[in-house]
């Protein structure tokens, strides 16, 4: 048994490119970063890690909702079986999205401190931060934050 106990967990990053420039980025993301993997290349690798045993996948990047295959993406995970994270700053997260991503994803990692930190640390404009800040807020609320790794039955939130 691993550091994780029985999870094993496959990271993806599909993409460097990101509607922010955080300070903090340890992969040196930004709206100007156009590098990005191959879907096809992402579901064979997705698929060689489901029969090595791993039961997690974990989509981050860049800003993984920038992706274009992302909801192709992880309709193949799921397929193979696997449960699916996402990793976001957030700020694309809006109905339209989350509806999509229902039955996708079983927890959505969500970047935030308090707002002025966060505001200061990803040079985000202001007014769009605050009204990203409440959409957080919103979606807490809306799926009842978890602060586990595993909800079977609906989609779970955690802000990190």
């Amino acid at each position: 048994m691993g550091p994780t106990g029985h999870t094993r967990v496959v990271q993806i990053h599909p993409t460097r490119r990101c509607n922010l420039r955080c300070l903090h980025c340890y992969s040196s993301s930004s709206p100007d970063e156009r590098d990005k993997l191959e879907v096809t290349l992402l579901f064979n690798a997705v698929t060689d890690a489901a029969a090595e045993g791993y039961n997690w996948v974990s989509v981050s990047g860049g800003e993984p909702l920038m992706y274009p295959p992302l909801y192709e993406l992880l309709r193949h995970t799921r397929a193979c079986g696997l449960h699916t994270a996402l990793t976001t700053n957030g700020m694309l997260l809006d109905g339209r999205r989350l509806d999509k991503l229902t039955g996708l994803i079983d927890l959505i990692a969500i970047s935030a401190l308090c707002r002025e930190v966060y505001a200061r640390a990803t040079q985000a404009p202001k007014p769009h931060f605050f009204s990203w800040y409440d959409l957080v807020a919103q979606v807490a609320a809306e799926t009842e934050i978890q602060h586990t790794h595993h909800a079977p039955s609906s989609m779970a939130a955690q802000v990190i």
